[in-house]
């Protein structure tokens, strides 16, 4: 992943589950930023409605991160749908 400033941040994901078409799981196992995802697809009539659920152990492993996520998730959500709907 790359910031817009241009600073690069290594991600591992290890994919624990993927039923397709509609359910992916994996463990996000960057140090002191650990989560697992639930990530869930369902059509819908104008497209795919996208649930994304993050488990963290502890509130103390989410609390670093918790002003930026929201957005930083909705931002690359906004660049799949452009790359998926050929608009990149």
């Amino acid at each position: 992943m790359h910031a817009p400033n241009g600073q690069d941040f290594h991600n591992t994901c290890v994919f624990k589950r993927i039923e397709p078409p509609s359910y992916l799981e994996f463990d996000h196992l960057k140090e002191m930023h650990f989560y697992k995802a639930l990530v869930t697809f369902a059509e819908v009539p104008d497209g795919t409605c996208l649930e994304w659920t993050m488990r963290f152990n502890t509130p103390e492993e989410l609390a670093p991160i918790r002003s930026f996520i929201e957005a930083a998730n909705e931002e690359n959500l906004d660049k799949l749908e452009q790359i998926c709907t050929g608009r990149s």
